[in-house]
């Protein structure tokens, strides 16, 4: 398990108002993976934002910007988009080269080269159009080509938590801070945070008073992080750093708070320290 103090990061990169019901309106990077609303759920995907468009094949890059209120596609000669009154088409230009007429001198159609649908749905087969459609009329004799859509990454109905794989994914990701309670001698909430002891991340109290930190391969309960202090006492633990942890305290004074603790694992958090700069300060891919 890595814990690099930049590449860890989720960094957003554009816009605001992380809403997964309005996609794309907030992106995150990690290496090259991207973190973002789609479909209404939190999505991550590698190499490439939103889902994977093809045309026969041929991968169709997503554009953050609507035509007709609907996001359009491109490839390196053709753009999908939507024709308020033919559905999706494929052209060679956006909004336009889609003219087709019918030769009755000739009985052929004319035109521009394009396809459609002839729906709503943007995947499916798209019939040739223009120059290509053939010598029949009110038939559609040229060659269709088919468009494609698979997400291929991992979703999550919450922005911090494990993502499962979608498609042509697989296996899962996680993403966020770990939070795990404790509980007995006394009780609480700790987070992870970007500290580090021996390797091993620091975690915070955000509910009760105690830090949880390595101390050469011993989890460590304490008052103050990396201060393990048999006077004032602690709780530690070897081995997995969920379990029970035993008391350690040799003050004059009788023990305030004898017995063990037990820590189990809470959940995710996307809280951090710095919301202005990275994702709640830092997403930890992990």
């Amino acid at each position: 398990m890595s814990y690099n103090n930049f590449t860890d990061y989720w960094v957003r990169v554009l816009a605001d108002n992380f809403d997964p019901e309005e996609e794309f309106t907030r992106i995150w990077v990690h290496s090259d993976y991207y973190l973002y609303g789609y479909d209404g759920k939190y999505t991550i995907t590698q190499s490439i934002i939103g889902p994977t468009v093809k045309i026969s094949g041929s991968v169709a890059t997503t554009n953050f910007y609507s035509y007709n209120s609907k996001r359009y596609y491109t490839n390196s000669s053709q753009v999908i988009w939507y024709d308020t009154d033919k559905g999706w088409v494929i052209s060679s230009a956006l909004g336009h080269k889609i003219y087709e007429s019918w030769d009755e001198e000739n009985e052929e159609y004319t035109g521009d080269v394009w396809y459609s649908s002839q729906s709503e749905s943007l995947t499916g087969d798209y019939y040739a159009r223009g120059s290509l459609r053939g010598t029949t009329q009110d038939a559609y004799e040229g060659t269709a080509v088919t468009v494609t859509s698979s997400l291929d990454g991992w979703q999550s109905d919450s922005l911090a938590g494990v993502y499962e794989a979608v498609e042509g994914a697989s296996g899962t990701k996680i993403v966020g801070w770990k939070q795990y309670d404790y509980s007995g001698a006394m009780s609480g909430t700790v987070l992870e945070t970007s500290g580090m002891s021996n390797g091993k991340p620091v975690y915070k109290p955000i509910d009760g008073s105690l830090y949880l930190w390595d101390n050469d391969g011993e989890w460590i309960l304490s008052a103050k992080s990396n201060s393990a202090v048999a006077s004032t006492g602690y709780w530690r633990k070897s081995g997995e750093i969920e379990g029970s942890y035993s008391r350690m305290y040799e003050g004059e004074a009788s023990d305030p708070f004898p017995g063990s603790i037990s820590v189990s694992f809470d959940d995710y958090s996307s809280i951090g320290e710095n919301t202005d700069i990275l994702m709640f300060n830092v997403a930890r891919w992990l």
